[in-house]
């Protein structure tokens, strides 16, 4: 039963983030289809000729403020060091960035870059998650307890 509870609640939480975004989408497309606009119509006005319906769209990406592989070795460190105790993300941020020996800063994205990495360690099942999915505080890891025997 405590499965099917879990299996549920983690369907619930993907299902309330995906209608936020759904709520946020219209007025993102409009601002989106706004500046496409704009920028079409500026385009002609160009010494060089182009066609603004041939410009193919592209996806940013973040950039990446670790070097490879230091996030998650950070992570894994603060883990070990709290032997078990689960720790919440921003400790877990703060430890990344005095281990990669990087000011942190929230306006980095530092905070939301580790959370993403501690999301994809639970599915790798190098973590363990503590906190409930449709949660806005802190949430909870912990290194998994194959790893703590180490």
């Amino acid at each position: 039963m405590a499965w099917l509870i879990r299996q549920r609640s983690e369907a619930k939480g993907l299902l309330d983030s995906l209608k936020k975004i759904e709520k946020d989408l219209p007025e993102k497309i409009k601002a989106a289809q706004a500046k496409v606009a704009a920028l079409d119509a500026v385009i002609p006005f160009h010494k060089v000729v182009v066609d603004p319906a041939t410009i193919k769209g592209i996806r940013l990406k973040r950039k990446a403020i670790y070097p490879y592989g230091v996030m998650s070795k950070g992570i894994l460190d603060c883990l070990k060091k709290a032997k078990g105790v689960p720790v919440n993300t921003a400790e877990v941020a703060l430890h990344v960035a005095r281990f990669a020996q990087i000011p942190y800063s929230k306006d980095q994205n530092s905070f939301s870059f580790v959370g993403d990495r501690l999301k994809a360690m639970v599915q790798t099942g190098l973590v363990m998650r503590h906190h409930d999915l449709v949660s806005n505080g802190f949430g909870l890891w912990s290194l998994a307890p194959h790893l703590l025997e180490d």
